[in-house]
């Protein structure tokens, strides 16, 4: 976001591991709905936070 905000147009896109809840859990037993279970993820807030911020500095 740094370079973008600068200028540099070589960063076309960004992917952000996310999902409701964040981090990961393995499958069997009681499964928490929100939860990857596959990669650790970032919880909605973080992601909410991260895309505020990326566009306030696009802007």
């Amino acid at each position: 976001m740094e370079g973008r905000a600068r200028g540099s147009r070589l960063v076309r896109g960004v992917m952000i591991e996310s999902n409701l809840a964040e981090g990961k859990q393995a499958l069997g037993g009681t499964l928490r709905r929100g939860v990857s279970v596959t990669d650790a993820c970032v919880g909605w807030e973080e992601t909410e936070r991260m895309l505020l911020d990326a566009h306030a500095r696009m802007s």
